[in-house]
C-alpha cells in the first residue's frame, strides 16, 4: 500500500510543481459582491482550489459513511456481547462437563464397591477342624 501510495503521490507532485513554474503571472482576483481585489499567481489559485476541492470532497466522503461507521460500531459492540456469553458457556459447560466427571468415577467406585461387598457375602466360608499345632 505505501509503494502504490508513493506511485501516486509522486506525480502528483511533479505535476504540482511543474505547474506552479510554469504559470508564475499575477491575476487579480475579485470576489463580486465584495468590494475587494487580490493579487495572487495563477499557480496558487489554482492550486489552492485543488486544495479545497480535496478537502470539501474528503469531508462528503466522510459524512456519507457516518452510517456505516455507526453500524460498525454497533456490531463490535455486540461481538463484545457474544463473546462473553460464549465465555459464559463455556465455563459452565467445562463445569457441568466436570462434575460429570466427578460423579461418573464415583458412581463407577460405588458399583465396584458393591460388587466386592456382593461377591463376599455370598462366597461361602470355609471353617477348618481341628488343627495342626
Amino acid at each position: 500500500m505505501r509503494y502504490l501510495s508513493l506511485i501516486i503521490t509522486i506525480p502528483v507532485a511533479l505535476f504540482a510543481i511543474s505547474f506552479a513554474i510554469s504559470n508564475r503571472a499575477t491575476v487579480m482576483l475579485e470576489l463580486w459582491p465584495l468590494p475587494f481585489t487580490i493579487d495572487t499567481p495563477l499557480y496558487l489559485l489554482v492550486l489552492g482550489a485543488v486544495a479545497v476541492g480535496f478537502v470539501a470532497g474528503g469531508i462528503v466522503a466522510w459524512l456519507a459513511q457516518h452510517r456505516y461507521r455507526k453500524e460498525a460500531r454497533r456490531n463490535r459492540a455486540r461481538v463484545e456481547v457474544l463473546a462473553d456469553e460464549l465465555n459464559r458457556y463455556r465455563t459452565r459447560t467445562e463445569t457441568a462437563e466436570a462434575a460429570a466427571r466427578t460423579a461418573n468415577e464415583k458412581a463407577k467406585t460405588a458399583a465396584a464397591n458393591d460388587a466386592a461387598n456382593r461377591a463376599a457375602l455370598t462366597e461361602p466360608k470355609r471353617l477348618t477342624v481341628g488343627g495342626n499345632g
